[in-house]
């Protein structure tokens, strides 16, 4: 698992969402994909190798971030469907900002765990 790649991938989602909104930019993914926590990387990687960590409560709560996370960006998919304005109003808000920061401090957090334990 690379760490550095999936935190950045979850931080660019901020920028393809913007984009997205903005008309610039087609999403890869639908938005029930999107929505999904165990679809990308870190998803499938929490399903499989991860498990080795799912006593560890910094992986569960990991598990929970990562969910709320991915739950707040298929939400602006879904709000720019009847408003955009209302879309880009919650990409910019509190409840994606939170999300978002909280679930990459959360894989900071496991990485560096790992890598500790690793070295």
């Amino acid at each position: 698992m690379n760490f550095d790649d999936v935190i950045a991938k979850h931080i660019q989602w901020k920028l393809t969402l913007r984009q997205y909104l903005n008309g610039t930019k087609k999403l890869e993914v639908s938005e029930a994909d999107l929505g999904r926590d165990d679809m990308c990387a870190l998803g499938k990687w929490i399903l499989a190798d991860g498990k080795k960590y799912a006593q560890d409560d910094d992986f569960k709560s990991l598990v929970s971030l990562h969910k709320t996370f991915h739950q707040a960006a298929a939400k602006v998919v879904n709000l720019s469907r009847s408003n955009k304005k209302s879309a880009s109003d919650f990409l910019d808000g509190t409840e994606y900002t939170q999300a978002s920061s909280k679930v990459i401090s959360a894989i900071a957090k496991l990485r560096d765990k790992v890598e500790k334990k690793a070295a």
